[in-house]
């Protein structure tokens, strides 16, 4: 709530399917909050999973630092 009440934009990113996990539950409990800043999800989307080097997979889905520092950007700058 602290978190929520001092931020325009909370970021959660993922391992895993975007649907479902932690920023879906993050959206469910700050809509019963005063204060609903801008949630960014950052995940898997919804596509078949591979299979390799953890790296790879990082470059695969869009999940490295530099892409995540990215879309952080985008979301402050919208």
């Amino acid at each position: 709530e602290a978190a929520a009440s001092h931020s325009r934009l909370i970021v959660t990113v993922e391992e895993h399917f975007v649907a479902g996990g932690l920023g879906s539950a993050c959206v469910e409990y700050l809509s019963t909050l005063r204060s609903r800043p801008q949630v960014g999800m950052l995940g898997v989307e919804d596509r078949f999973g591979q299979s390799g080097h953890p790296d790879e997979l990082l470059d695969l889905y869009g999940l490295r630092a530099s892409n995540i520092v990215a879309a952080v950007k985008r979301s402050l700058d919208s």
